[in-house]
């Protein structure tokens, strides 16, 4: 047969089916198959599968595909559309060169998945599969790759793993590489040396001791039993040659925890420009011509710096300053005749520059006192004075180089000043900036206000007359609450009829009023824009600017007057132009007309003080 039958889906109670040792290139559409439970495709010719084949086949358990030349298998293939697994997938004596994370991590259980004989070299991980550090998965499972080519481990972070423990804590199915070739690289090394116990339970043969490395060339051969019980790792290394310089080794070597920069013996006149990335670096120097340690940006990242013999004549402050404080630094050529006071800042300990002579003065006097500082009596650092008989510099006697005296005194007298101006200006810019927040916070939280009867109003209200939903709000809810409470309230589009200038009328109700309401609405208070984008405001806006900037200012100027600002339309700060309105906003004095967890009314009777009537 070179086919499945096409009357297939006639037999749609078919709970086994075995096409073995046919010539059947294809698998066709079988989602009508729903009971399917064993499906026997061996010794054909089938070289791809995609992930619509098997998705809908919710009974699948057993799948046996080997001995095809399976070249192509889509991600996520025996993942059936409820996430459980195939429980068993045979696909040994395949063609199949890589392997899919999505092969073998599942969240549902499954028991094996068999690879074995495949030209498998490595793992990858096209859809970026991130594992879910929430879940477990494979439990209990078996993924088995015997007698493979399989030199790469699956990447730990490029599945979303911080450390190699990871890998055992969320991955708990086992990989039996029996008869495999191993490389024992820098993706192996982590595994092996984070849990022994787990690893040996993750990786079969381990249990057997019979896994041998095949690479890189010091380890081919080599029994991993014996790295693990050495632990000796030291060789497991990738070697990194992107942006690695000419005639320089670079690898990563996670034993030690740092990518490596051997450059001994390049011919190199400068340090070199650009690294292969990474996070911790080593760099082996000896044998170049580099005369100058010059400021390069990778220095932050550099764990260990060995320029052995090298002749380094000059190190530059800003180079030395970039280092971690836990740098080792090795200079040993003797060329130094200068030493930066950035490096006051490391540990003498860290620091070996062999014998170092140089002239000693007032501005490198700071080395006695660092050298001193080492906790050890290994002399990695001998500094000695040229111009003193080559004295070594913690014997020496500073009074003999004739230094100004510090004037320490003045020293505190000048930082205390700068300390105090920096306040002040601090202090002045931030009353500059936030002067309508801080003036509202002194008012509302700090200043003990008494209360001022002898008004002729307790209560102004200012409003957009123009909204028809606060107007109706105000005279059905706000102004029936406050005159049942005892409050004298001056309503603009009520009071008005008693005659006089609109403006003089509302000057007088506000200059005798001791508290006001403004509710802060979309289109009060703000500039409105033509249709030429030109600015100019509207005569209401003029009478309504008007009318708040003198409820403004008597409310500043009398501190037993109150005001409570209502945010109707539950506006942004940034969609309000008047600046003391934002202010309100800001320091959350503002009432939200649109919180259901509150009584509005109540808040505002609190905020505007009890009423004046019959005291």
């Amino acid at each position: 047969m070179k086919g499945l039958p096409v009357n297939l889906c006639d037999f749609r109670n078919l709970v086994k089916m075995n096409f073995s040792n046919n010539e059947i290139g294809e698998i066709d559409n079988i989602s009508c198959l729903s009971k399917i439970e064993v499906i026997d495709l061996r010794h054909n010719r089938i070289q791809t599968i995609n992930n619509e084949t098997f998705r809908d086949l919710e009974r699948l358990r057993l799948l046996n595909v080997s001995y095809n030349p399976l070249t192509t298998i889509d991600p996520y293939s025996f993942q059936l559309f409820n996430k459980r697994s195939i429980f068993n997938v045979d696909m040994r004596m395949g063609n199949l060169q890589t392997i899919d994370v999505s092969y073998i991590i599942y969240e549902k259980q499954y028991c094996e998945i068999n690879f074995d004989g495949n030209p498998l070299e490595k793992t990858i991980n096209p859809t970026n599969f991130q594992i879910d550090k929430d879940k477990e998965y494979g439990l209990d499972g078996r993924v088995s790759l015997k007698n493979c080519r399989l030199y790469q481990m699956i990447n730990l972070t490029d599945i979303g793993m911080d450390k190699p423990n990871d890998y055992y804590k969320y991955l708990k199915f086992s990989i039996d590489t029996s008869g495999s070739n191993i490389s024992c690289d820098c993706l192996f090394a982590p595994l092996l040396a984070a849990d022994l116990q787990s690893a040996r339970k993750f990786w079969v043969p381990l249990q057997y001791d019979n896994i041998t490395c095949m690479s890189p060339n010091k380890l081919k051969g080599v029994k991993v039993k014996y790295l693990v019980e050495s632990g000796d790792l030291d060789d497991m290394i990738c070697d990194e040659p992107v942006r690695c310089p000419k005639q320089c080794h670079c690898y990563s070597q996670p034993s030690q925890n740092h990518l490596v920069i051997n450059c001994t013996d390049a011919g190199l006149q400068t340090l070199p420009e650009t690294l292969p990335w990474g996070n911790r670096y080593t760099l082996l120097m000896e044998g170049n011509d580099i005369n100058s340690f010059g400021k390069r940006d990778y220095l932050k990242r550099v764990y260990k710096a060995d320029f052995g013999n090298t002749p380094v004549q000059t190190l530059k402050a800003d180079a030395v300053s970039m280092l971690p404080d836990d740098a080792q630094v090795y200079i040993k050529g003797g060329g130094l005749s200068h030493l930066p006071s950035s490096m006051s800042d490391k540990f003498p300990g860290n620091i070996f520059l062999g014998n170092t002579y140089i002239e000693c003065n007032c501005d490198n006097r700071w080395l006695q006192t660092w050298v001193n500082k080492k906790f050890t009596s290994t002399h990695s650092t001998n500094i000695f004075c040229r111009n003193f008989d080559e004295l070594r510099i913690e014997q020496l006697d500073v009074q003999l180089l004739n230094c100004e005296p510090v004037d320490t005194l003045w020293q505190t007298f000048a930082v205390a000043i700068s300390a105090m101006l920096t306040f002040v200006i601090g202090l002045a810019l931030l009353f500059v900036c936030y002067k309508p927040e801080i003036f509202l916070l002194y008012r509302h939280r700090i200043l003990c206000r008494k209360h001022d009867f002898n008004k002729l109003y307790d209560v102004y209200l200012c409003f957009d007359e123009r909204n028809e939903m606060i107007r109706k709000w105000i005279v059905r809810k706000l102004l029936p609450y406050l005159e049942e409470n005892g409050y004298r309230v001056f309503l603009p589009c009520i009071n008005e009829c008693l005659g006089g200038s609109r403006e003089q009328l509302r000057r007088f109700a506000i200059n005798n009023s001791r508290a006001y309401v403004v509710v802060a609405s979309d289109g009060a208070f703000k500039s409105v824009c033509s249709d030429n984008d030109s600015m100019y405001i509207s005569p209401v806006e003029v009478s309504m600017q008007m009318e708040f900037s003198n409820i403004l200012y008597n409310f500043k100027s009398d501190s037993t007057r109150r005001m409570a600002v209502i945010n109707f339309d539950n506006l942004k700060t940034e969609q309000m132009d008047i600046r003391y309105i934002k202010a309100f906003f800001r320091t959350r004095e503002s009432v939200d007309f649109t919180s259901r967890h509150c009584d509005i009314l109540k808040i505002i009777q609190k905020k505007i003080g009890p009423p004046g009537l019959g005291n």
